[in-house]
């Protein structure tokens, strides 16, 4: 699973800015393992993908 984390906003109350919870933004299949390096392929994307994008297993 691929997720994105949103800029953080300020609040509507309170002058303090508010950080939201990531968004899911697509699929990816990791299919190779190194020690520095992962290969994997992006099977379903809902919104561009960047570098910086974290991955969590589902």
């Amino acid at each position: 699973m691929i997720q994105q984390r949103p800029p953080p906003v300020e609040g509507s109350l309170t002058a303090q800015s508010v950080v939201l919870p990531d968004r899911w933004a697509g699929v990816l299949m990791v299919f190779s393992v190194f020690d520095r390096a992962s290969f994997g392929l992006v099977l379903e994307a809902s919104r561009p993908l960047a570098v910086g994008d974290a991955l969590r297993s589902p």
